[in-house]
């Protein structure tokens, strides 16, 4: 399947009355790469380390075996709501995440 293209543009400017601006807005880029890079590190490592403990695993368990059931009956409001409390428990637990 197939992405739904948007519509876009490309922006060129020329940068010959001050080249300067050029070199300035290369090493800024480079920071922000750099800072980028980092952040997504540091959170790529505490999700990793969230998705080791023993809580986030049970309740992993816990909203897979109620999707399964779920599946197989769709009126049940008991389960309907026991997977809504494993939703929300997961959701605080990758909150956080720090």
């Amino acid at each position: 399947m197939t992405k739904n293209q948007s519509p876009s543009f490309v922006l060129s400017l020329e940068l010959a009355s001050r080249p300067s601006i050029f070199a300035v807005a290369s090493d800024e880029l480079e920071i922000c790469g750099v800072i980028y890079n980092t952040i997504l590190g540091q959170y790529l490592k505490l999700e990793e380390q969230m998705k080791r403990e023993k809580q986030y695993k049970k309740l992993i368990r816990q909203y897979k075996g109620v999707s399964k059931k779920l599946h197989t009956d769709k009126d049940n409001a008991l389960l309907m709501n026991e997977k809504n409390c494993s939703t929300k428990s997961l959701r605080f637990c990758e909150k956080n995440i720090s």
